[in-house]
């Protein structure tokens, strides 16, 4: 019996049609509804922070991510494009990671720690190659974590909270600093430098309250000591504290006393800098 033309177009349909679990790679464009889908599946993110003007960023589209091979790679991830110029979402993402080049894929976990990152271009089987083995070495960086994490070895404990400090892994970074400041410190400026690293590290997980309370002590041994030159900084990181808690009020007048102690301070620049800034966000606090 000849086939119909209905046998032809089921077949076709069916050739066209993803295979039944197995379905297209699709780019999310928005970091939360990426992470809510991290979080639900418990997979990893890959971000593709992209910008119309790089030329690498669509031959990588055009001859990686559209490849039978990474399309089939990538179903065990989240998958989330992102315009690094856009002023929003994909801005942010590209500051608070610090990527200075493009093409470049982050690899993230559901909290936003930094797994790992590929940059420039790679043809498809070297491309997955390097997201494997970013993934890789972040399992062994948590290996050791649960091997240091009790240490008693300053230099290891400072080397393992910086790095898990660096991606954005707040939870490993703080028990590592919280560890290094229950031994007996070499010196107060280091005891103040990890003090201060403690302080950004609660606050990138967005621990106001706890941060404050580090920073107020760090401020008290300051004035103790008359450092004027960290109080000046404890007054930017307070400031900038209070902006992204949305306590624009509080940001201007730390700023605006900063300034007026000091006219000549060496962070004049840059408080005057985020001063302007506050009060073109928000004109009431002017």
């Amino acid at each position: 019996m000849k086939p119909t033309a209905a046998f032809w177009i089921a077949a076709v349909v069916s050739l066209a049609l993803p295979a039944a679990g197995r379905p297209d790679s699709v780019w999310l464009d928005s970091v939360d509804e990426a992470i809510t889908e991290a979080l639900r599946s418990d997979r990893l993110i890959l971000v593709d922070l992209w910008a119309d003007w790089c030329g690498w960023c669509k031959r990588l589209d055009a001859e990686v991510f559209s490849h039978p091979e990474f399309r089939s790679f990538a179903e065990d991830f989240v998958l989330l494009r992102v315009d690094t110029e856009d002023r929003g979402e994909g801005t942010r993402l590209h500051e608070r990671f610090g990527v200075s080049v493009l093409p470049t894929m982050l690899i993230l976990d559901g909290r936003m720690t930094k797994v790992g990152a590929v940059r420039g271009f790679t043809r498809v089987g070297g491309y997955i190659a390097k997201i494997e083995d970013e993934i890789e070495a972040y399992r062994e960086l948590e290996e050791s974590f649960a091997n240091v994490r009790g240490s008693s070895d300053p230099m290891l404990l400072t080397t393992l909270a910086h790095e898990f400090h660096e991606r954005h892994d707040v939870d490993r970074a703080v028990e590592l600093y919280e560890r290094l400041l229950d031994l007996p410190p070499p010196d107060a400026k280091q005891e103040r430098w990890t003090r201060y690293r403690l302080v950004q590290a609660l606050r990138l997980g967005r621990r106001f309250d706890r941060a404050s309370e580090e920073l107020g002590r760090m401020r008290l041994m300051a004035e103790a000591d008359r450092d004027s030159l960290l109080v000046e900084q404890l007054d930017l990181l307070e400031a900038e504290m209070a902006r992204e808690r949305g306590d624009c009020e509080t940001a201007v007048a730390v700023l605006k006393s900063l300034l007026r102690r000091n006219p000549r301070s060496d962070f004049r620049e840059e408080a005057s800098s985020t001063l302007r800034l506050l009060e073109a966000e928000s004109p009431e606090c002017t």
